[in-house]
């Protein structure tokens, strides 16, 4: 159950910090056009924050989330590895 969630964790924060790299990126492009639009600006507006905040949060993911579970699965591979005899003495 540990190892689910920890890879559910990786690809929540690999798509999070993925779409928020192309929502810089498409940001980053539309001010090429120099348009004083209402729209490209509202757009630009609403991209750049967006994207920073979901390339954040995707990192969250790895860095904190991911984190909070990786001592479970530590232990979780050292008790599979481990050899337990018992003896009556």
């Amino acid at each position: 159950m540990e190892k689910a969630d920890a890879n559910k964790i990786k690809r929540t924060g690999a798509i999070f910090t993925a779409f928020g790299i192309a929502m810089i990126v498409v940001a980053s492009y539309l001010y090429s056009f120099n348009l004083d639009s209402f729209w490209f600006e509202m757009l630009r507006v609403l991209l750049e924050p967006g994207g920073w905040f979901l390339g954040w949060t995707g990192l969250d993911f790895f860095l904190y989330r991911l984190g909070e579970i990786t001592p479970d699965l530590n232990f979780y591979r050292a008790m599979v590895k481990s050899e337990i005899h018992f003896s009556s003495r």
